[in-house]
């Protein structure tokens, strides 16, 4: 019995070390990931258009659109005029009713330009790519890492857990979002994490708080995340209630629900929006 309680404790810290090397394996890899995203923001020369609307619509003080400025058309306008629009000044800092108004008569949930107002906010008449660049390296790298907890739920094997982030990390489809100075980073983060955690009810570990502050923030960050919220959640229910667990599915798809509606009463604009805008 000894011989076999020491042959089962060699096993369990053998599986520690591998664990904990793969983890270390991990890091690197996200480490290298995060520097190279971080050169290729280096690299940024140009912006799309939505990009520089980011920029207007968290910082141009109750003003959504730049055209529909009065004098806009037909007019000679100094540098000075569109750098109001893309940065905040010293009067309009942390200015988020703002903010809240521009997203209002836009088409987007504020949660995003709250955030890049934010980082603008603390450089009042700068205008820098990092300002938005910033944010997104930092989802992107917590996006990685969701995956790969999501991979060792999913897959079973510390090995190939390694795989979806190390595919998706190098990706032009994942640089491409990062550097994109929009919203999508971020809304891939809340995507994912919300998989995470559902995988977590579906392992009778459910963290309802956790999965409540995420349907809000990304309901608020993008509309999209909750047609994601939808089938995550009816698969995740659906199986539950296979395995007769009545309780803890109830309250998962209350909590999910809870999350959509407290994002609705922030931002009122909400349903008109999802049921009327021209998107």
């Amino acid at each position: 019995r000894r011989e076999l309680q020491m042959s089962c404790e060699k096993r369990i810290a053998m599986r520690k070390i591998k664990s904990l090397n793969y983890n270390r394996i991990f890091v690197i890899i996200l480490t290298m990931q995060i520097l190279n995203l971080l050169f290729w923001g280096a690299q940024k020369g140009g912006y799309y258009i939505d990009e520089m609307s980011s920029y207007g619509l968290s910082n141009g003080y109750y003003c959504p659109f730049l055209q529909d400025t009065e004098g806009y058309m037909n007019h000679w306008h100094e540098p000075s005029f569109y750098m109001n629009w893309l940065t905040t000044s010293e009067e309009d800092r942390f200015c988020y009713g703002s903010v809240y108004d521009n997203q209002a008569n836009d088409v987007h949930p504020p949660f995003y330009y709250f955030l890049l107002h934010t980082i603008c906010s603390l450089f009042p008449n700068i205008f820098s790519k990092w300002f938005g660049l910033l944010p997104n390296v930092i989802f992107f790298g917590l996006t990685v890492f969701c995956l790969f907890l999501l991979s060792k739920k999913l897959l079973g094997d510390n090995k190939l857990s390694l795989v979806p982030p190390l595919l998706y990390g190098f990706s032009v489809g994942g640089l491409s979002t990062a550097v994109y100075i929009r919203m999508y980073m971020m809304l891939t983060f809340w995507g994912i994490l919300f998989l995470y955690l559902a995988v977590l009810l579906l392992e009778d570990k459910p963290k309802y708080l956790a999965t409540f502050a995420t349907v809000f923030a990304g309901g608020m960050t993008q509309y999209y995340f909750w047609i994601l919220a939808f089938f995550a959640t009816g698969t995740a229910v659906i199986w539950n209630l296979c395995r007769k667990k009545w309780k803890s599915t109830i309250l998962f798809a209350t909590t999910v629900l809870a999350g959509v509606v407290a994002g609705i009463l922030l931002f009122c604009c909400a349903k008109k929006r999802q049921l009327f805008a021209i998107r």
